[in-house]
């Protein structure tokens, strides 16, 4: 059986300040000296203000040099996760493959009791890659059924869990690091870097100190009812000097919102790999990509005040709007046929919930019968 690997690496530029990760919404603490200005870091007197969500760290070898020495050190640099950029590409790629089949998810299952469950369940598993309620057990009616199943291109791309059913992805999404001078030796082969691109790049030590996305609200739109009055804390802190309690009462920095983001001009490696023996697998892979480049273009946590714009900054070197194209001529040429491995999901994967369901009574009259 033939075996298809496509790569498809590139740089991705950060046309605006990245933000990855839930924010904090905490009220309190030191919020008085805080730098509030995007783009300005925390003054550098100040201890760790703990209303402010760090950017995701992640470890990596870099090449340092310090006092005409060079030497390999490990060392924590923000990136973002390699399932960041997954997930943006899976919805993007679900929601234009049933635009393209001229569908909805509703429709497929309308006439199959418990079809408005179905459909939501089946959708939230293809969006969100997985559906995994507690005490929910695998029970596949058959091994062929499973992979017609998992052929369906963006599941045997992407992989996802349906009630306990584990679908494999194809794919590999790398994490995407920040390309500097102390790391382009990791990537210079992968990426076909030119000494004139690699002189260009900063050095790790502009990323030391990130800024800070801040978001101010006063304390009163929000019920305090349940926070210790000015002069219970006051009392506090008098007895216990190392006491962080502050009351938001009145306050117009009581509710403060604070984020690290990865800065506008930083440059991200992205490389990402597709292995398997379907090529409308690779068709897929092709098409996630190019939708995210040509359509999309935002990524960052859901959660957080704001997203990250991006571009091509290099390589990336293959045709997006043909990629598209591709896979919509596959999912057109095939539609009745994937309808029916879509419909197999209700089908032939079965679950139950009874086993799992009695254990845990059982557990809990154990518990309590201690």
């Amino acid at each position: 059986m033939e075996k298809y690997i496509c790569d498809i690496n590139g740089i991705l530029l950060a046309e605006s300040g990245i933000v990855h990760g839930a924010l904090m919404a905490v009220a309190g603490s030191d919020t008085k000296n805080l730098k509030s200005a995007e783009g300005e870091a925390p003054a550098p007197k100040q201890k760790e203000n703990k209303n402010i969500s760090k950017a995701r760290r992640m470890r990596q070898i870099l090449h340092l040099n310090e006092n005409n020495d060079q030497y390999m050190e490990s060392v924590e640099v923000p990136a973002i996760s390699g399932n960041a950029l997954r997930g943006i590409c899976r919805r993007l790629l679900v929601e234009h493959s049933f635009d393209v089949l001229d569908t909805s998810i509703e429709e497929v299952f309308q006439d199959m009791p418990g079809h408005d469950k179905i459909a939501k369940d089946v959708w939230f598993s293809f969006c969100n890659g997985g559906l995994t309620p507690k005490g929910s057990a695998m029970n596949a009616s058959n091994l062929k059924a499973y992979d017609e199943i998992a052929s369906i291109p963006w599941l045997g791309l992407l992989g996802a869990v349906y009630y306990g059913h584990q679908f494999e992805g194809a794919s590999s999404f790398g994490i995407l690091y920040p390309l500097v001078k102390e790391n382009v030796y990791l990537y210079k082969d992968e990426l076909g870097l030119t000494e004139d691109i690699i002189g260009k790049l900063p050095s790790v030590s502009l990323l030391k100190t990130l800024p800070i996305m801040m978001n101010t609200r006063k304390a009163n739109v929000r019920d305090n009812s349940g926070r210790d009055s000015s002069a219970a804390v006051a009392e506090a802190n008098k007895n216990n000097p190392d006491s962080d309690l502050v009351s938001d009462k009145g306050s117009s920095e009581a509710m403060i919102y604070g984020s690290e983001y990865i800065p506008a001009g930083v440059q991200f490696v992205s490389i990402n790999r597709c292995i398997t023996n379907d090529i409308n697998i690779i068709k897929a892979f092709k098409a996630s990509l190019a939708l995210f480049l040509e359509t999309h273009r935002l990524i960052g946590g859901k959660s957080a005040a704001g997203f990250g714009l991006v571009r091509t900054s290099f390589g990336f070197d293959f045709d997006t709007q043909e990629a598209i194209d591709s896979y919509d001529r596959m999912l057109v040429e095939n539609k009745d046929d994937l309808i029916r491995k879509i419909r197999m999901i209700a089908t032939e994967l079965k679950f139950t919930m009874k086993e799992s369901a009695a254990r845990g009574k059982k557990a809990k009259k154990e518990k309590e019968g201690e």
